[in-house]
């Protein structure tokens, strides 16, 4: 086998934090064999929780670590499942689109799940989508406070979803 970009990356953070391969195995609690044969491509990348490992004691992102070694975090996996078809087409739809566009798209639909926007009419998206191409698509949606109480309902809907996508 030849050295994988994976096992490059690895190496190459490794080093980076100045620590030897012995040192990083004992801290991530996977063997040094094991460790050696992954950098040098002789072994496919390990199991999410091995990989979560190594990220947090390289300090670098888990998900850019998992991606690199070509797996998908179980919770991205369960996400998919719901709706497999269409967040496929997503993704592939997504493909071209450079960082700050795709920031702009997670910001989007940040806002749209948080105010519980309902699916919109086909012409309404066409606005959408044409008000993202010129740039003038706000950031955040202005939410008008005359009824503090529907405001009040919408955080607490929130972080009861965001508790339950925790547990």
């Amino acid at each position: 086998m030849k050295i994988t970009p994976f096992g490059l990356k690895l190496r190459a953070l490794r080093e980076e934090k100045r620590l030897g391969l012995r040192e990083l195995a004992s801290m991530a609690e996977i063997s040094p064999a094991f460790l050696s044969k992954i950098e040098s491509g002789k072994e496919k990348p390990p199991a999410e929780g091995k990989l979560r490992a190594l990220a947090k004691v390289l300090d670098c992102d888990p998900d850019v670590l998992m991606a690199l070694a070509g797996r998908l975090p179980d919770d991205v996996v369960k996400v998919i499942q719901r709706h497999p078809k269409q967040y496929v087409a997503l993704l592939r739809a997504l493909r071209n689109l450079s960082v700050e566009q795709l920031e702009q798209v997670r910001g989007l639909s940040v806002q749209m799940w948080k105010m519980e926007i309902p699916p919109m009419p086909p012409e309404k998206m066409r606005e959408l989508v044409k008000s993202f191409k010129k740039g003038t698509l706000q950031h955040r949606r202005t939410i008008q406070v005359t009824e503090p109480a529907k405001v009040k309902f919408a955080k607490d809907s929130l972080r009861e979803r965001q508790e339950s996508e925790r547990r």
